[in-house]
């Protein structure tokens, strides 16, 4: 590399440094100004600066209730089929960054609670996907019977569930 390519690269690494600290100055003043302007509540503004406000965020994943299947099966029973529909639209308009799909079963032998948690969290997603909700956003995750619902027998169907989760 001669001497004026490492100038030029030099130079050019300088502009990136001085642009992200630009950059970090001016998110520093709109927090401030976002502090000032809303009663020193500088979060709740940047939060609505990507649509929704926290309050709004936590509203909007208390009503995504769990799916719920068939015993032993990764079929969506019919009433949270009907809750999945509702669903589309909710989770398309909110924007999420991106969406968990957990898949969680009844206690059964561990080789099978894995792969029957993680088949059902991939028919939520593909349900989602199907109905217009972004593939590249979803992601799944077979929990087994590691988190059972609260409150419920052990061998409850309230077990064998999905659960979706957004993050903005």
């Amino acid at each position: 590399m001669t001497e004026a390519e490492k100038n030029s690269y030099q130079k050019t690494v300088n502009n990136i440094l001085n642009i992200k600290f630009i950059a970090r100055i001016f998110l520093l003043f709109v927090v401030l100004w976002g502090a000032i302007k809303f009663g020193n509540d500088g979060l709740a503004f940047i939060s609505k600066l990507n649509g929704y406000s926290i309050e709004e965020r936590q509203k909007i994943q208390s009503q995504l209730l769990p799916i719920y299947f068939e015993l032993d099966s990764y079929t969506i029973n019919s009433e949270s089929l009907s809750r999945l529909e509702r669903y589309i639209p909710m989770i398309i308009s909110a924007n999420p960054k991106s969406v968990l799909v957990e898949g969680h079963v009844v206690e059964l032998a561990p080789a099978i609670n894995i792969n029957m948690s993680e088949r059902r969290a991939e028919e939520v997603k593909s349900y989602l996907v199907s109905h217009g909700v972004s593939d590249s956003i979803i992601r799944t995750v077979g929990m087994g019977a590691t988190q059972p619902a609260p409150n419920k027998e052990p061998k409850s169907l309230y077990h064998a569930r999905a659960e979706i989760k957004l993050s903005w």
